[in-house]
């Protein structure tokens, strides 16, 4: 099973989006990292914000 952060990742490559752009005054580079990663889900709030970007 995919992890949410997986899940946005591949949305957002789908769309050709480079995540500094997604995750711009969001989130860190390492955070981004570690959720798309799986390695970290993502806060109900914060998925909340990025399926709005």
């Amino acid at each position: 099973m995919m992890s949410s952060g997986e899940i946005v990742k591949q949305i957002r490559l789908s769309k050709g989006l480079k995540a500094k752009y997604v995750y711009k005054d969001l989130m860190t580079q390492s955070t981004s990292s570690r959720y798309e990663r799986g390695k970290e889900e993502i806060k109900i709030a914060k998925l909340w914000l990025l399926l709005h970007v």
